[in-house]
């Protein structure tokens, strides 16, 4: 999200800390790991991240079995930043391993992994998706474990994150609260992450691609940190929304990729399912601006494709659109060509990351989020008027007795909701096809089966499914090919 949250007091120390310890190879003043990545073919291959206290070159021992941890792989330069790959192992396999060597606040014990399942193999498997996190010491850590610790409890094969791991990626020190926490929740399964505004600040995009090591379509030091994931029949592709600007704009070069990329998906009978993750808020009724730019690409392109689900965050709370591109008589560009099927929207924001009503989200005035469209039946373009009203502080689900598992750790435990046939905040919520929003944090846990079914489902961290007040808004979805 953009609203920066760190005192001043804890950024100049920051800034005068970093600055003592910087190097050409950034020597980062704490410890933290191991978290794993995919960097190279996933059926094959894993990648082992930590960070150590001191320069040295890391090394893992792995094997089948956790008592006989056979195979050994080494880093080639010594370094504080570790990113070893273990390569040459079997698909849809087991493994086991240790770091060697670990050093103090680097987990040394036996940890596992299973590899991918063959590419465009359907397969059986599941994966959760969590939302910003932003953890600073003390301030807000109680939220991010508890949603790392949720996904924990549900052991899916490997997890996605929406953006903003950190608060300041350019302060270095400032991934340490982020970098504890992370092994609890992947150091025995994969992490994939899309890159968030707050992680770029001050050029932290490469404090991003030393930490998370992925097949990036540039170089570590290079704008641009976006790249896909094929695991079995599902492809995955995480956007950078700020490779041209940090406002939210993308360069020509990424879109071009990104099309590619879904056009190959659509036209491959091996890829059944299609999932796209970015940052940025396309669409909110929170506390942020509207990226209207990336409306008005992915939305076409994603119809077109079909895309089976789009999420994204920076507004930190929870919001789920069906979006039918054109089946309220307005399109963005007059070429533009009406959807056939809805396209599915998540803003999952809570990942642990304080929440929107900490933004005045029940006091701020009215926004204005008119645009101009097209009106496919006069044929012209035209300015809708739209605008955006504080969430009602009076409509919220109690959950004073457990403010834990509801998500709403340092909050009241009023879990504060938008349902658009109760009370409207958004004009134009008839235009996106919104559903239902809250003030939560959560998590999203996707099933897989391999005869073709998709289930969505999102959960607070007691496991609950979220479902709205009266339970008359269950957020969970199966989807059948």
């Amino acid at each position: 999200m953009k609203k920066g949250y760190c005192s001043i007091i804890l950024f100049v120390f920051a800034l005068v800390l970093q600055s003592c310890l910087s190097s050409t190879k950034p020597v980062y003043g704490f410890a933290a790991g191991p978290w794993l990545t995919w960097s190279e073919d996933p059926t094959i291959s894993v990648t082992v991240n930590w960070v150590s206290a001191v320069k040295r070159h890391g090394e893992v021992i792995y094997g089948k079995s956790s008592d006989n941890l056979e195979f050994s792989a080494r880093g080639e330069t010594s370094t504080t930043t570790q990113n070893i790959v273990l390569s040459g192992l079997e698909p849809g396999t087991e493994y086991f391993y240790k770091i060697v060597r670990s050093g103090a606040g680097v987990d040394g014990g036996v940890h596992r992994f299973k590899t991918a399942p063959v590419a465009g193999e359907p397969a059986d498997f599941t994966f959760a998706v969590v939302g910003d996190w932003q953890p600073m010491p003390i301030i807000r850590n109680r939220s991010n474990r508890l949603v790392a610790d949720a996904v924990e409890e549900i052991n899916p094969d490997f997890v996605c994150q929406i953006g903003d791991v950190t608060g300041h990626g350019g302060l270095s020190l400032t991934w340490g609260p982020a970098l504890r926490i992370l092994p609890k929740m992947v150091a025995n399964r994969p992490f994939l992450s899309a890159i968030g505004n707050h992680d770029y600040w001050d050029d932290g995009h490469a404090h991003f691609a030393r930490f998370f090591s992925y097949p990036y379509q540039t170089k570590t030091e290079e704008r641009g940190k976006f790249y896909h994931v094929d695991y079995a029949d599902v492809r995955m592709i995480f956007l950078d929304n700020f490779d041209k600007e940090l406002s939210g704009q993308m360069s020509d070069f990424q879109k071009d990729w990104a099309e590619s990329l879904l056009r190959e998906a659509y036209n491959d009978e091996k890829i059944k399912w299609t999932f796209v993750f970015m940052h940025h808020t396309m669409l909110t009724t929170g506390t942020s601006g509207r990226n209207v730019d990336l409306q008005k690409w992915i939305v076409p392109l994603a119809s077109k494709y079909k895309v089976d689900g789009i999420f994204f965050g920076h507004d930190h709370h929870y919001e789920h659109w069906e979006y039918q591109y054109g089946k309220s008589g307005y399109l963005y560009e007059e070429g533009d060509l009406p959807a056939e099927d809805p396209l599915y929207l998540w803003c999952i924001g809570g990942g642990g990351a304080k929440l929107e009503i900490s933004f005045n989200l029940l006091e701020r005035g009215i926004g204005d989020d008119s645009i101009e469209w097209f009106n496919i039946k006069t044929g012209k373009m035209e300015k809708i008027q739209s605008y955006r009203r504080p969430w009602n502080p009076e409509r919220y689900i109690d959950h004073t007795s457990d403010k834990n598992g509801y998500g709403q750790a340092k909050y009241s435990g009023k879990n504060y909701y938008h349902a658009p046939d109760i009370e409207s905040y958004a004009d134009d919520n008839n235009i996106y096809g919104y559903v239902y929003g809250e003030q939560a944090d959560h998590y999203v846990k996707i099933e897989v089966k391999k005869e073709g079914r998709c289930q969505i489902s999102v959960h607070y961290p007691n496991h609950e499914l979220l479902s709205g007040p009266d339970g008359r808004y269950p957020q969970k979805w199966e989807f059948v090919k």
